[in-house]
């Protein structure tokens, strides 16, 4: 759900070439500060291989304050701040009319 007065803004990363070790050793503590800011992430998810079957890199969808409070959660995660991600962007985001049913 939104936050008023927030805004939405979306992370979007490609894994660094063989980054599969990296996101096996900080799985665990990726899910748990995920789930320990779980009011700031709207929606989450690995990007994968057309095959579906290996990681590739991630998307989240994050309710924050500003662009900054979206760069600093990042910093923080634990993928992020252990090198799986090489190519790194952020970008305001707005819901569409089909995703206001998730208000």
């Amino acid at each position: 759900p939104r936050t008023k007065g927030h805004l939405q803004a979306m992370f979007h990363a490609l894994d660094q070439p063989g980054a599969g070790a990296l996101r096996q050793k900080f799985r665990e503590a990726h899910e748990a500060y995920l789930a320990k800011h779980a009011s700031m992430v709207m929606a989450r998810g690995p990007l994968v291989t057309d095959d579906g079957e290996q990681p590739i890199g991630s998307v989240l969808l994050l309710d924050v304050s500003d662009m900054d409070a979206a760069r600093t959660f990042m910093e923080q995660e634990p993928f992020y701040s252990n090198g799986v991600y090489k190519d790194i962007n952020f970008h305001r985001w707005r819901f569409s009319r089909v995703m206001d049913r998730f208000k």
